[in-house]
């Protein structure tokens, strides 16, 4: 056997026996056998107590911006009838009148922005908030189910509309298959509504 190949067989054998070692490692680190769990987050996040109680919210919130948006709307039509019917281009009513238009359409397009903008912040600090309760709660319940990994299981019902859908619903898919006992989202969904339900009544 010449020289070169006994190197290459003891350095296989020496990476061998590493990846071994460190196998054996990992599976010392887990109690017990492998266990795997899934979870559907966009389920849990969507049907949330939490979630369903701040869209009410979003919508009440929406139908205020609408009623304040059709205020200046109607106070600006009125500034522009009589600019256009009542009053005499050029005079000074008509120049007072011109800015105090030019006011409130500016002061309509501020509070369109500014809501829009107040809305995205709120919401991103809501959803980091309400994740990372998620991600606390997965973790108390892995814990003390002993489960090693939780995997994300969304499942979307909708029918591919094509070929091109379907194949990026088949690649995005990560679990195929699980026992059924495994799947903590509704366990996850009730905790979650638990914890909200006793801090909301405590406030």
């Amino acid at each position: 056997m010449k020289k070169t190949t006994v190197v290459i067989l003891l350095a296989l054998a020496a990476l061998l026996a590493v990846w071994n070692f460190q196998v054996t490692q990992a599976q010392q680190n887990v109690d017990g056998p492998l266990k795997i769990a899934v979870v559907n987050v966009t389920k849990v996040l969507t049907e949330c107590q939490a979630n369903l109680d701040r869209e009410k919210l979003t919508r009440t919130k929406e139908t205020e911006i609408k009623t304040k948006l059709a205020s200046l709307d109607a106070e600006s039509n009125v500034i522009r009838q009589e600019l256009e019917n009542a009053l005499e281009p050029g005079s000074d009513e008509y120049k007072n009148q011109l800015v105090k238009w030019f006011d409130k359409m500016a002061q309509r397009e501020a509070y369109e922005k500014a809501q829009k903008q107040i809305f995205a912040a709120e919401t991103q600090a809501w959803m980091e908030n309400i994740y990372q309760q998620f991600l606390d709660k997965i973790t108390q319940i892995a814990q003390s189910k002993n489960i090693s990994v939780v995997i994300n299981k969304d499942e979307i019902d909708l029918k591919p509309q094509n070929l091109n859908e379907l194949t990026a619903m088949i690649r995005s898919r990560k679990v195929l298959f699980n026992s059924p006992n495994l799947d903590l989202t509704a366990q996850i969904t009730e905790e979650l509504d638990q914890a909200y339900n006793q801090n909301k009544n405590n406030q």
